[in-house]
């Protein structure tokens, strides 16, 4: 898998379950930075994402990125 394919994951701000499409290498990056809240919230601004889709992010394991399917 490569850091440049798109993974799903849910949009938790619609009321509606609705997916956004990230790239894999950026879940990967979020994944690392775990804990790191500033870390985290200047990803979100630099990337434009919400707060809620990176903390939704940063608490999977790596391996539920890695087995994700590319879109």
């Amino acid at each position: 898998m490569t850091d440049n394919d798109m993974i799903k994951i849910p949009d938790l701000t619609s009321i509606v379950i609705h997916s956004r499409f990230i790239q894999r290498g950026l879940a990967r990056e979020i994944i690392s930075k775990r804990g790191d809240y500033k870390a985290l919230y200047k990803i979100s601004l630099d990337h434009n994402l919400t707060l809620q889709a990176v903390g939704y992010i940063s608490r999977l394991d790596l391996r539920e990125i890695e087995i994700a399917r590319a879109n």
